[in-house]
């Protein structure tokens, strides 16, 4: 097998010495770091790679490494909240107003609406598809947004008309005289 590394490349990687080999495991972590990060822009990026390839002290080096673990830690730490969408927002009430959902789902779930983060708005968003799904016995929530007539809003409202208990037996008492 034909020797892949030119001699003088395999010489020079034999006699590095133990500082020069300090240095370039230095300059690799610091680069791993700041090129792996999603907290750097990429003109940070882009000077880091510059920098790193000409610094040569180690202690340098070292410091540099140690400072930007602690500024990608404090970004990371204070990264700015992105709350649910108006979208998501609009979404949710939706499927909130369905039928299927229960008052104390709807509640839970509107005392924390404004407190959402966009990932959790989006579970919220699949939980509630899925609990109508399932509670409709398979049939398919259709997400997006519903507009109603006036007359149909009118015959929706009487659809899903909560009533009192009161009122449901008085009801049913009713239609049992009915078929009697």
């Amino acid at each position: 097998m034909k020797n892949v590394i030119g001699n003088s490349a395999a010489e020079t990687v034999a006699a590095q010495t133990p500082e020069a080999a300090r240095v370039t495991g230095l300059q690799t972590l610091i680069l791993e770091l700041v090129l792996g990060s999603a907290f750097t822009s990429q003109d940070e990026k882009d000077r880091t790679v510059a920098s790193v390839a000409r610094c040569q002290n180690p202690a340098t080096l070292a410091k540099w490494y140690r400072n930007a673990v602690i500024e990608l830690a404090d970004r990371e730490e204070h990264q700015p909240v992105c709350y649910a969408t108006g979208k998501q927002k609009e979404e949710i009430t939706r499927l909130l107003n369905h039928v299927k959902i229960e008052r104390r789902e709807k509640t839970k779930v509107l005392l924390v609406i404004n407190r959402l983060e966009e990932q959790e708005a989006d579970e919220v968003i699949k939980g509630l598809l899925a609990k109508i799904e399932q509670r409709e016995g398979g049939a398919k929530a259709a997400p997006g947004p519903r507009f109603f007539s006036t007359r149909d809003w009118a015959l929706y409202e009487q659809e899903t008309r909560f009533y009192s208990m009161q009122e449901r037996n008085e009801r049913m008492a009713y239609a049992d005289l009915l078929n009697s």
